[in-house]
């Protein structure tokens, strides 16, 4: 892990990396990411996400990546989109574009759709660490 990590960083930073193991060693994992991605996320749920991607540096252009990330962060997140008032720049990130509190308040929505829908699809043991990271359980 990088350093300078806090304790809690640290363990959610691990709780995320777990879950892209998860995406990619279980087939239906993935194929339930796509098809929420495309039949659920609407257009607007997609472009608040992909738009939050980019502003993180990651290739939107890029499906794979954007579904493997989608499924790591929306099961693990709980500081970037997870409460109210998110601040990236108290992560040393840009602030959001013009919009972005509704950019966030889509991303809290997605993730608790999503989260129901992909539930009973991953397989246990899940990443819980300490004080539990995955939101899945």
């Amino acid at each position: 892990l990088a350093r300078g990590l806090g304790r809690q960083e640290a363990r959610e930073t691990l709780a995320h990396e777990c879950m892209h193991g998860i995406f990619y060693s279980q087939p239906a994992v993935r194929a339930a990411c796509a098809a929420f991605w495309a039949e659920r996320a609407g257009e607007e749920g997609r472009e608040a996400w992909s738009s939050f991607l980019a502003d993180f540096g990651y290739d939107t252009g890029n499906e794979g990546l954007v579904l493997n990330e989608f499924f790591a962060y929306m099961t693990t997140e709980t500081r970037l989109f997870g409460s109210p008032k998110p601040s990236l720049k108290s992560l040393g990130r840009r602030t959001d574009k013009a919009g972005g509190g509704r950019r966030m308040e889509l991303l809290r929505e997605l993730q608790r759709e999503f989260n129901a829908f992909i539930r009973d699809l991953v397989p246990g043991p899940r990443p819980r660490l300490d004080k539990g990271t995955c939101l899945l359980e």
